[in-house]
């Protein structure tokens, strides 16, 4: 079991960290902007105050 967790980390930062990477190519070579992860953290908090849906994300608490 301890080996499950391991592998699950290491493959859950690779696959993060290969996402960055990947956008940061993105930006440089295509001027593509870099994602905006502002919306999927005010869900996150939102997840801690006991609400899962918003009506307007947008205008939530930053």
């Amino acid at each position: 079991m301890p080996e499950l967790i391991f592998k699950s980390i290491v493959i859950g930062v690779g696959a993060t960290a290969l996402m960055d990477l990947w956008a940061i190519f993105l930006n440089v070579v295509f001027k593509i902007p870099l994602p905006n992860w502002a919306l999927a953290g005010r869900w996150f908090c939102g997840l801690t105050q006991g609400k899962i849906f918003h009506d307007n994300i947008a205008a939530a608490a930053e």
